[in-house]
């Protein structure tokens, strides 16, 4: 058996995911998997062609206005989210799903 020690955290909303473990959109965005980022980008292009705007890549998601980007992760499932940002980061997480509510365990 192994014993470890962490800091545990419960969320049901990306909110309090990104308050309670100090997740910006940046790295929400960074940790994203290839599809979901493809999915912004074609709903925003789709707004930017009515608006006579150039379409944008991927790679320029960043450049979306904060409150379209926040719009936009709104539609993605919170879990998913929750797992890209945990997978991404160099620490090590025990994340337990239930439903609507996420314990987070950050191990040390």
């Amino acid at each position: 058996m192994t014993i470890r020690t962490g800091e545990s955290y419960v969320v049901e909303t990306l909110t309090q995911f990104k308050n309670r473990l100090h997740v910006n959109t940046n790295e929400i965005i960074d940790a994203l998997r290839p599809e979901l980022k493809q999915r912004i980008v074609k709903n925003q292009n789709e707004v930017r062609e009515i608006e006579g705007k150039d379409p944008i890549t991927t790679e320029e998601i960043k450049q979306i206005h904060e409150d379209d980007l926040k719009e936009e992760l709104s539609q993605i499932a919170t879990y998913k989210i929750i797992i890209d940002v945990l997978e991404a980061r160099d620490r090590e997480y025990t994340h337990l799903y239930d439903s609507v509510v996420h314990r987070i365990i950050e191990l040390h």
